[in-house]
């Protein structure tokens, strides 16, 4: 029988403010909807308090709100939530990450852009895709609505859509990451101008205060913005009396009536803020407010890569001879729930309820349960950290050597010791002994002087290199050191001599563990791979290329022979330290994963990367086989080529995707079919009539509709695509039925255009291509065309007794 595992989840992820995708304004412009790296967050902004949170498998990366929120993630899909938080729709079609969101006027249609150089059309009434186009060449970066649909690119070309067909193109000297359109002018943002076009023609550009890549570009009334990593910059549209003042002013001074107003001369630059940290995205509120001082005044919020969300205040006045000029200040600032750097190391109290933290500038400690943090100190750049026994005290080890501790109930730092001579960059506590290694080659064994609150060295040992990492093996026999010249010194923890020096890795261990039995030792290095020794005799059981990337982390789970590691290479890994198989592979972070913290019971991990995000991956009751888990990643990595079908090459086409899901429910339908085929022929044959189980009791035709109704709506096309000829004129046979029958007309019609749009070829051309299965395709023509009638005919009476009603209440 198959070894069985449960399998880990994430449940959640915190700690991360802001993302990429930036934060946009709630319609009342009361809250702030900011799009963490994997996480979403509705933040009350008078009290900076979050009033719903919700997290993600994958890294958001495009944001869009109207009368519904649209999120679109690096995995290529696409969430529609109400404005309830209740999920209306979720697309998959996009090979890449979703660089750009558009909600038609209505809201009831989405456009999307993405790294695979395609913009999708979404039916959010419909919940399916209507169209692909595929007109760029390189990344869409950017889309707008303004009548017609306008898209920007990487391949330095701005389209203009308007009935799934591009009807102008504008070619930019460089790469377009925005676009606009107000009134008649097209306004794109390149490097370092943004350059206006009306007519087709380009009518001269905007020079930037900086040369800096654009990452944004919006319009709102009269202003328009553009925001680079390191500056937001806003243009005032002057009005036509200013313009007119403007012009006769400097015709008086050149003493030449024939001047004309350059372009530039129509634009006032009111903001020129440069950020201290760099900017990911920005975005104005959707109403103007009222100022005391200024004509206008309007909310904006900069999503910075610092992890912190920022809210200006920008009073301004329409014309700049009257009153005073702009005022751009800061009204509030969210960075409280989140480090402003990388976490470089995690631990977890005893009894779990509480992690702590430590980063280049403060330590956190957070209520695991809630995920909220309780204790904010800020510290030196921390590298480790280790609770002391009761919980109420913890040690960080710091990068200028100093050895920190900090008392949890009063929130205060305790002692400060400067322990080495250059980094301090592990520790360990067992006991009341607090265990370290530096960059001077020392290993320090510390006590902790409640009553005094001293931290007195007890005992140290020099050796032969750096020390990156150490441990006390659980039996506490052994104290383990790893050194930065590859090798890990296995010591005697009483008398500290040594007991053997294991050396196999080509680069230097960056990290180790020891089973709960003190029976293996669990090596990671950054040659990327994981080397399994026994503790017995310093033997290596096995070396295992375990990253792509350089290892950083490695846990081993408690009462197990199970461990886990985390890599450069943004994964990671579970596995079986007796049969050295990969068990799971865990996937959410963005960035470098820094540090793991297991519990004591091994019932959740909690891991910290680069994107600022700490994710929590709990255990479930779900069974992992292997052979399941390789079966799985096959059909991840699925695509249309491995089943013959070509890509449509035209500018504007239907959707195809291939994906699990569409995978199991094309795989259900053929075998739905095949089952009524062989009871047909049974049945031919002179076998018995009774049908067979899959069937549930109900006849053939029930058990193809609800096989089709089963499919997901978003998915219907591309099942379709992959249906194979001959099971796709069987399937015509039970729509015709249920056309007959008036049952799931919308369904049966679309399925019904959608085969003869696949097959047309091949039923023109085959032996079906007679008068006989013409006059079928007719048949079916007709019976839709009455169906469709009499729903037509139905939706006019609930229209007209609405009216009546809202007449009658009125």
């Amino acid at each position: 029988m198959a070894k069985s595992y449960y399998a880990f989840e994430k449940k959640d992820c915190f700690g991360d403010i802001s993302g990429l995708a930036g934060s946009v304004f709630s319609n009342d412009d009361k809250f702030l909807i900011s799009a963490g790296s994997s996480s979403l967050t509705h933040w009350n902004i008078r009290k900076q308090e979050i009033v719903y949170k919700n997290s993600y498998n994958s890294p958001i990366t495009s944001l869009a709100l109207k009368n519904f929120l649209a999120l679109g993630f690096r995995n290529g899909k696409i969430i529609i939530y109400t404005l309830d938080h209740i999920v209306n729709n979720s697309f998959e079609g996009h090979e890449s990450s979703v660089s750009a969101l558009c909600f038609s006027n209505d809201s009831l249609t989405l456009y999307s852009g993405s790294f695979d150089t395609t913009i999708i059309i979404w039916d959010i009434v419909g919940d399916c895709a209507i169209r692909r186009l595929q007109g760029h060449r390189d990344a869409v970066t950017s889309l707008f609505i303004n009548e017609s649909l306008f898209s920007c690119s990487r391949d330095k070309m701005i389209k203009e859509w308007d009935n799934d067909m591009c009807i102008s193109t504008l070619i930019s000297p460089g790469e377009v990451w925005g676009v606009c359109k107000v009134d008649k002018r097209i306004y794109g943002a390149c490097e370092k101008f943004i350059r206006v076009w009306e007519d087709g023609q380009e009518l001269g550009v905007l020079e930037r205060g900086d040369g800096k890549r654009p990452k944004s570009l919006q319009f709102f009334g009269d202003l328009i913005a553009v925001c680079s990593a390191e500056k937001l910059e806003i243009w005032r549209l002057r009005g036509q009396k200013e313009v007119e003042k403007k012009l006769k002013r400097r015709r008086k001074r050149n003493r030449n009536q024939d001047l004309v107003l350059q372009l530039q001369d129509q634009y006032e630059k009111i903001v020129s803020y440069k950020s201290f940290e760099k900017i990911n995205t920005f975005a104005f509120s959707h109403k103007h407010l009222k100022s005391k001082t200024h004509e206008h005044g309007v909310l904006i919020t900069l999503s910075l890569s610092s992890n912190s969300l920022e809210v200006y205040f920008l009073q301004y006045n329409l014309e700049k001879m009257l009153k005073t000029p702009c005022d751009f200040t800061i009204k509030t600032q969210i960075s409280h729930e989140g480090h402003r750097s990388a976490a470089r190391t995690l631990s977890l109290s005893a009894n779990n309820d509480f992690l702590l933290s430590g980063s280049a500038e403060s330590v956190k400690i957070w209520d695991v349960a809630s995920e909220k943090c309780t204790m904010h100190i800020e510290s030196a750049y921390c590298l480790c950290s280790a609770w002391f026994p009761g919980d109420k005290y913890i040690a960080v080890g710091c990068k200028n050597g100093e050895i920190q501790v900090f008392d949890i109930l009063s929130c205060e730092k305790v002692v400060e010791k400067k322990g080495h001579v250059g980094s301090v960059w592990a520790c360990d506590v067992i006991g009341e002994t607090l265990l370290t290694g530096g960059a001077d080659y020392m290993l320090k064994f510390w006590f902790l002087d409640l009553g005094a609150l001293k931290l007195k060295c007890k005992e140290k040992i020099r050796l032969k290199d750096e020390i990156l990492a150490v441990k006390f093996s659980p039996n506490r026999k052994y104290v383990c050191a790893a050194l930065l010249d590859s090798t890990i010194q296995v010591l005697y923890a009483d008398s500290k001599k040594l007991l053997f020096s294991l050396y196999s890795h080509k680069l230097p261990v960056t990290a180790f563990d020891i089973s709960y039995d003190s029976m293996l030792l669990v090596s990671g290095s950054s040659d990327k791979n994981i080397k399994i020794w026994g503790m017995d005799f310093g033997d290596l059981h096995k070396s295992i290329i375990a990253h792509e990337q350089p290892i950083t982390d490695v846990v081993c789970v408690p009462e197990t022979h199970f461990c886990f590691t985390a890599g450069r290479d943004f994964v990671i890994k579970y596995w079986d330290l007796d049969t050295r198989e990969v068990i799971q592979v865990l996937k959410g972070h963005t960035s470098e994963i820094w540090n793991l913290a297991l519990s004591t019971n091994g019932d959740f991990i909690i891991s910290t990367s680069n994107d600022l995000t700490f994710f929590i991956w709990t255990q479930t009751d779900t069974q992992l086989f292997l052979s399941e888990q390789k079966e799985l990643q096959i059909e991840e990595t699925a695509k249309l080529e491995d089943f013959g079908i070509q890509k449509s090459t035209k500018e504007s086409t239907l959707l195809t995707h291939a994906s699990a899901e569409t995978l199991k429910s094309g795989e259900a339908l053929i075998e739905s079919l095949e089952i009524c085929t062989q009871y047909r022929e049974h049945m031919e044959n002179g076998g018995s009539a009774l049908p067979p189980p899959h069937f549930g009791g109900k006849d053939e035709y029930a058990f193809i509709l609800k096989q089709l109704q089963s499919i997901p709506s978003q998915y219907l096309d591309s099942v379709m695509y992959l249906l194979p000829y001959n099971y796709s004129l069987e399937l015509f046979r039970f729509l015709e039925n249920y056309l007959d029958q008036g049952i799931e007309t919308e369904l049966v019609a679309k399925t019904v255009l959608l085969l003869v749009k696949v097959h047309e070829n091949a039923l023109v051309t085959s032996i079906w291509a007679n008068e006989k299965w013409f006059l079928a395709l007719d048949r079916v023509k007709e019976k839709i065309r009455m169906r469709t009638q009499e729903y037509r005919d139905l939706i006019g009476r609930n229209v007209a007794a609405a009216r009546f009603i809202i007449k009658e209440i009125s």
